[in-house]
């Protein structure tokens, strides 16, 4: 799916998408209607005139605006993730006719899910385990901490289960041009990050810079010259310290006690239709994911239809669409004493990406106990906000929350509906349901993390050190407290018991002292 190949616009696709729309609908009536195809006169009088969506009336790349009518849009999405997926499958098949050998493929960088256009979670079903390249710093940006764990919580996240990282970064990278060479301790720290965000494998890419090709300028551990350097040495350790960590740990997995609903079919959605200006379905995942982040909650993601129980708190944002199975699903979690929030912009569509005709939020207001009575995009201003999560500032969409059977837990102070509910808190059997109907700066977001998660019962802020990243994580028998240092300087992070450090054997008490871009591996004292 790389470089935007997943969605392709050939005479064979086109066909192949005319019957995938045909077995779906059956008839081109029920399509017309379901598309609802009377608007701008689209209707179709057979399944032979269907088009594949590309460029049409009213089409902006520059404020991806297009005229297509988006129920088709997005089961052309859909079609071109089924139709990877249909060729992985019998892929798959062939190989196992003649090995018995572990199957995997490449699914890229998680952060340009929207780019590749295929379902992760389905895609995954096909693999026994699934891989992703970690590049951090190099010709196209440099990553934040937080979005590499992020992308790391994403690939143990499809399958519940270790992964492979096929292509970790050894050495100054690109194309055309190099981004930095990676400062010294880099590479041992970025290694850990994979490690201790459930990758039980680590490929570093390359062993040796290539003098020809166009990935000539791609270097490696070693340069062009094939000598020893400090990135070989450093490598060197980290396999010697993983070599003597293997005697004590199997493979190790975060324990998430928070989850994040990721839904391809909303980040889809969204994609087509914006909403508003500056609002992007994975960022807004991203602002949820970076204050657990920050205060060392592990945080997995999951489907709406899968298993929900073994988590405390469920975040649902922009959940704007979600099957009959899924709908069920959460309500039985809340039912069963779960803890979920939705955000704006949730249970406003059907799974055919039409609007629904029911108040906002749609098919969640029941569950929330709120309706929406108005809704303001916000361009070009902010509006203020004060509640659990102190005082905030929205950027990009402020709801009207009226609420039905919750309870207030957040105003605007500002703008003409200053005074009116921005968050509310539902009782719905056990559980509770918040709904959240703004975007939140980073600041209250991170106390809105800490006010929920305080009402999940999670220990929260135990290890708040900027610029440093811990992780819980344990490989079923034996647990491991990854302390990593981002930050250019060194750092004493307070600890609250005694441990060992598995990396150099010392005992810690109350306190770890890391050197800049340093790793410590704690262990419970006995």
């Amino acid at each position: 799916g790389w470089s935007n190949t997943t969605r392709c616009y050939c005479k064979s696709c086109k066909n192949r998408f005319r019957n995938w729309l045909k077995e779906k609908y059956g008839t081109i009536d029920n399509l017309n209607k379901t598309y609802g195809t009377t608007f701008w006169s689209q209707i179709y009088r057979s399944f032979d005139e269907l088009i594949i969506p590309k460029a049409g009336a009213c089409y902006d790349t520059c404020h991806d605006t297009q005229g297509q009518n988006p129920a088709l849009l997005l089961d052309y999405y859909r079609f071109c993730s089924d139709s990877v997926i249909d060729f992985t499958k019998e892929s798959v098949k062939t190989i196992r006719e003649y090995s018995d050998l572990p199957i995997t493929s490449n699914l890229l960088d998680a952060a340009i899910n929207s780019g590749t256009g295929i379902d992760y979670f389905k895609l995954s079903k096909e693999f026994d385990f699934v891989t992703w390249d970690n590049y951090i710093e190099f010709q196209w940006g440099k990553a934040k901490p937080e979005t590499v764990s992020r992308d790391h919580a994403l690939l143990r996240s499809y399958k519940k289960k270790p992964f492979w990282v096929m292509e970790q970064q050894s050495g100054p990278c690109g194309w055309s041009k190099m981004g930095p060479t990676p400062t010294p301790g880099k590479l041992r720290l970025w290694t850990y990050q994979s490690v201790a965000n459930g990758a039980d494998t680590v490929v570093y890419f390359r062993w040796r810079a290539c003098p020809f090709g166009t990935e000539e300028l791609w270097h490696g551990i070693l340069n062009h010259d094939g000598k020893p350097n400090r990135r070989y040495a450093e490598i060197s350790q980290v396999g010697a310290e993983m070599e003597e960590l293997s005697k004590s740990y199997q493979a190790l997995m975060p324990r998430a006690r928070v989850a994040i609903i990721k839904s391809f079919d909303s980040e889809w959605s969204q994609s087509i239709h914006r909403q508003v200006e500056g609002l992007y379905y994975d960022s807004l995942l991203l602002d949820y994911y970076r204050p657990f982040w920050n205060m060392g909650i592990p945080v997995d993601f999951v489907t709406a239809e899968e298993e929900l129980d073994g988590y405390d708190l469920v975040l649902a944002p922009m959940l704007m669409m979600v099957s009959d199975e899924g709908k069920k699903n959460i309500e039985s979690y809340a039912q069963a004493g779960g803890k979920i929030l939705f955000s704006f912009r949730s249970g406003i569509k059907d799974m055919y990406n039409n609007m629904l005709t029911e108040t906002v939020p749609g098919v969640f207001a029941d569950l929330a106990g709120v309706e929406v009575e108005d809704y303001d995009p916000l361009l070009e201003k902010t509006t203020a906000a004060s509640g659990v999560f102190g005082n905030g500032t929205a950027h990009m969409w402020c709801d009207i929350v009226k609420p039905v059977t919750a309870k207030i837990l957040g105003r605007y102070t500002s703008d003409f509906y200053a005074g009116e509910a921005c968050m509310t808190v539902n009782q719905t059997g056990k559980g509770e349901v918040y709904y959240l109907g703004c975007d939140l700066d980073e600041k209250a977001m991170k106390m809105l993390a800490v006010y929920l998660g305080r009402k999940a019962g999670i220990d929260m802020d135990l290890y708040k050190v900027d610029g440093v990243e811990v992780v819980d994580a344990t490989d079923g028998t034996n647990d491991a407290l990854f302390i990593l240092n981002y930050n250019d300087h060194s750092v004493i992070v307070s600890m609250e018991q005694s441990y060992e450090n598995m990396i150099t054997h010392e005992t810690v008490e109350n306190v770890v002292e890391l050197k800049p871009y340093d790793v410590a591996i704690l262990k419970e004292a006995n």
